[in-house]
């Protein structure tokens, strides 16, 4: 979807949304998450979804569980 698609109301949800966002973890983890940096990683994994095999949090609820993550090949 382009933001020539999207109606005014859905663009200031989208940004109240990242502001938020960037609050809450800025808060929890600490610096790196401004509002331009969310956009950054949004974008870099819509443009490499093909190359990513397996979600993180997959990976990390295996190492949680005290068993080894599956290997990438």
């Amino acid at each position: 979807m382009t933001a020539h698609t999207l109606s005014s109301n859905d663009v200031r949800y989208g940004q109240k949304l990242l502001k938020g966002l960037s609050a809450r973890l800025t808060e929890e983890f600490g610096k790196g998450f401004p509002v331009s940096n969310l956009q950054l990683m949004r974008k870099f994994f819509i443009e490499n979804r093909h190359r990513i095999q397996q979600q993180p949090t997959v990976k990390l609820a295996a190492f949680d569980l005290g068993q080894k993550a599956p290997e990438v090949p």
